[in-house]
């Protein structure tokens, strides 16, 4: 333990820490061969930080979840609002928000994702557009209770074309590949 006096050319080893490939080892008063050994053994059997690319089929599947599951949304809204004349969209969307937020604290729980900690600092970075989104829900979801299904899916997908003729007019940007 570090409590221990060292001798020369002792080493010990530390906690890995959680983005650690391997635990870290220092040399206490070693020689410049061991350190060298020691920076070539971790260089070799670190991973590389960054996943393998998906594969097409994890492509593929992961646009049809998404297709699947906002297409899910609109329409159990649209029952939920209409059908049933839910009075609320400001509940529905609290009910919605809280939701998500369990389920990607759930996938984080197993490994699936990983959230950045919460701090004041993060929040006042995301607060704005966290803002913009909520009022972009809330006034999407009392669009949909007034509007026809069909209205409703036609001016979502046309938002998304405006946008990104917006943003090429005023921000002068070029489409990615």
């Amino acid at each position: 333990s570090s409590s221990q006096a060292m001798k020369p050319g002792a080493m010990t080893q530390e906690k890995p820490t959680e983005n650690a490939a391997a635990a870290r080892v220092t040399i206490a008063n070693g020689s410049a061969e061991e350190t060298e050994k020691l920076i070539q053994h971790d260089a070799v059997s670190t991973p590389t930080d960054s996943p393998p690319p998906p594969t097409q089929s994890k492509k593929i599947g992961t646009a049809l979840f998404y297709a699947t599951s906002s297409l899910g949304v609109i329409f159990a809204n649209k029952i939920v609002l209409s059908t049933f004349k839910f009075p609320s969209v400001q509940t529905l969307a609290l009910m919605q928000f809280t939701s998500t937020t369990l389920a990607l604290k759930a996938a984080s729980m197993l490994g699936y994702v990983n959230l950045l900690p919460i701090s004041v600092k993060g929040i006042k970075s995301i607060l704005p557009l966290s803002t913009c989104y909520l009022l972009n829900i809330l006034t999407g979801l009392s669009a949909t209770q007034n509007l026809s299904l069909p209205m409703m899916v036609l001016l979502r997908r046309a938002s998304i074309l405006m946008t990104m003729l917006l943003e090429k007019w005023m921000l002068n940007s070029q489409p990615s590949k």
